[in-house]
């Protein structure tokens, strides 16, 4: 059994974070969005979200560029162990410190 319960699945996002790290300078100007990837199989990071179509799936937070909505850096949500509780202390709450994790690569660049 796996200490990382996405571990298969976070070794793709892994991928393509470096990935597109090495091979992309994004503009100055990024957004931050979340999405939901319809998912019907059993694990226990899966949402439930009824205003979806696909109401089952990972939910997946992308920094993308905002003039060509270039997918920039991807973060899966496992629920509360997808940030540490120092993490939430720091920045004073969840989606502050969810924010300041995926724009890390680019604090003090310009952007």
């Amino acid at each position: 059994m796996w200490s990382d319960k996405a571990a298969p699945v976070r070794s793709v996002i892994d991928k393509f974070n470096d990935r597109m790290s090495q091979i992309y300078s994004p503009t100055e100007h990024l957004t931050i969005d979340e999405m939901l990837v319809e998912f019907h199989g059993r694990d226990s990071f899966r949402q439930y979200i009824p205003s979806k179509p696909g109401k089952f799936g990972l939910k997946l937070f992308w920094v993308a560029e905002a003039e060509s909505a270039i997918p920039l850096k991807c973060l899966l949500y496992i629920g509360e162990s997808t940030l540490s509780a120092a993490e939430k202390e720091e920045h004073g709450g969840h989606v502050p410190a969810l924010v300041m994790r995926l724009l890390s690569p680019y604090l003090d660049c310009g952007r």
